[in-house]
Parts: C-alpha cells; structure tokens; sequence
C-alpha cells in the first residue's frame, strides 16, 4: 500500500471518528499527532453532512421567526 492511501485512510479515520463524536483530543492521540491543531488542519475534512447538522444547530440557536 502507498503512502498517499495511507494517508487517505487516517484522514477518513479522523472525520469518520469526529462525525461520530469523538473528541478531537481523543483522535488526536489515537493518531498520534503531537498537537490538535496538526489533527484538525490536516486529517478532520468538513463534509457536506457536517455543514447540515451544523446548520441545525444554528437553527436551534436562532430559530427564524414566524411570519403571521
């Protein structure tokens, strides 16, 4: 296996691990990465999913108001 699916595998590994809810700092160690910064910029991607349940959770905060 080369290097690049390698990688492609641990970015998988982290957003998959992230989407499901676990703390960046845990898959940050789980990875092996000396900071969390290093975890998120190169291995956690922003998916389309994550922009709607992202979305849902500014719709809880700032529910549109109700025309009438």
């Amino acid at each position: 296996m080369g290097l690049n699916c390698f990688r492609y595998f641990r970015r998988t590994f982290a957003t998959r691990c992230i989407g499901a809810g676990i703390l960046p700092k845990t898959v940050q160690k789980y990875l092996g990465h000396a900071t969390l910064q290093m975890t998120m910029d190169l291995y956690v991607h922003v998916t389309e999913e994550f922009k709607k349940e992202e979305l849902k959770k500014l719709d809880s905060i700032f529910p549109a108001e109700k025309q009438g």
